[in-house]
């Protein structure tokens, strides 16, 4: 019986041990691509806690712009971004561009993560 319970504890590791393989609940990737392709990609990893901006995205609300309101059409250029990842443990996938008067004004929200939208 102590030889059962000695195998099963071995194999357990230390509590630390479970905690480091254990992701955060919040990991967010954040690509810009300021020209719209690939070949100009940037690449942000946030980690929670340990980042400046892990209090903001504990807020931050990345649903959609409702279809039904009526957007200036304005044109802000070819630049994209994508937020994927977890918040707190729920699961975010967000995409921002610039094609519309809507956008623009969402991507200024979200200056604070993504940067100023590029001119173009």
């Amino acid at each position: 019986m102590l030889v059962c319970a000695a195998a099963v504890l071995a194999g357990c590791g230390s509590s630390s041990e479970r905690e480091a393989a254990t992701p955060p609940a919040t990991r967010v990737t954040v690509v810009v691509r300021p020209l719209g392709s690939p070949a100009d990609e940037q690449r942000t990893l946030i980690d929670c806690p340990g980042d400046a901006q892990c209090p903001r995205l504990a807020k931050a609300d990345f649903s959609p712009p409702s279809k039904a309101v009526a957007c200036t059409q304005i044109y802000g250029g070819k630049a994209t971004a994508l937020v994927t990842g977890r918040i707190g443990g729920r699961d975010v996938e967000a995409d921002f561009d610039l094609h519309d008067g809507c956008a623009i004004s969402r991507w200024q929200r979200f200056s604070w993560l993504l940067g100023r939208p590029p001119r173009s």
